[in-house]
């Protein structure tokens, strides 16, 4: 009889330090200490790291298309190199940079972002890092237009001077912005869109592009209006 009444009060005594230990020692319930043991590993230090630039594939580009000195080149660069890319997605709009040395030749490319299926982000600070990482003299921007229509808009064009300008700041030379289309390419270059001072009319300026050339419909340029 004393048996039985000291193991059952010993079982009581253990099952009360296991629940005071759970709830009263440490002040926290199951799913929390669970999603600690989770979350903790992931944590990282305040501390600096080294950082290194490390290629990632070759791209299967001629010796002869390296060379990338005209917008048809980049063009063909671009559907040979970029649409290789996993990530590529010819439904959305993708930015892509290709990196050239002193000589105009291509030392290799990187996809900046993707977009959505009429608009991708671009800002200087991620247009301009592996280029200046890897010491690049100029580089080529490129972007698709999933509607297969390759004419520039005017945030195409507002976002091409924003670049030049920051490219002028770090001494790297914006040669060119070649918008892809399906079929066919438009260098930005060719429309005059890389020239002029910043405080030009940049509406004026579209409007003298649309009547220099003749292969460009106003009405497919700005738009349907009524």
């Amino acid at each position: 009889m004393n048996t039985k009444n000291q193991v059952q009060r010993s079982g009581s005594r253990r099952s009360g330090g296991l629940q005071a230990k759970t709830y009263s020692t440490t002040g926290e319930s199951l799913a929390e200490t669970a999603f600690k043991s989770l979350v903790a590993p992931f944590k990282f230090p305040p501390l600096p790291y080294e950082y290194k630039v490390v290629a990632l594939s070759e791209s299967p580009a001629s010796y002869e298309m390296q060379r990338c000195n005209a917008p048809d080149l980049a063009a063909k660069y671009w559907n040979e190199a970029i649409t290789k890319h996993p990530y590529f997605n010819p439904e959305c709009e993708c930015l892509a940079v290709l990196m050239l040395n002193t000589a105009k030749r291509i030392k290799g490319h990187y996809l900046v972002s993707i977009g959505t299926g009429d608009t991708c982000l671009a800002h200087p600070r991620e247009v301009f890092r592996l280029a200046v990482v890897t010491s690049s003299a100029g580089i080529i921007l490129m972007h698709n237009h999933p509607s297969g229509d390759a004419f520039p808009s005017e945030g195409d064009i507002r976002v091409t001077r924003e670049l030049v300008l920051a490219g002028r700041v770090l001494r790297i030379e914006v040669l060119d912005h070649v918008i892809m289309g399906r079929p066919g390419q438009v260098s930005l270059r060719s429309l005059g869109c890389l020239l002029g001072s910043p405080k030009e009319d940049w509406t004026a300026r579209l409007e003298d592009w649309t009547a220099r050339l003749s292969t460009l419909d106003k009405e497919r340029l700005w738009g349907k209006k009524g």
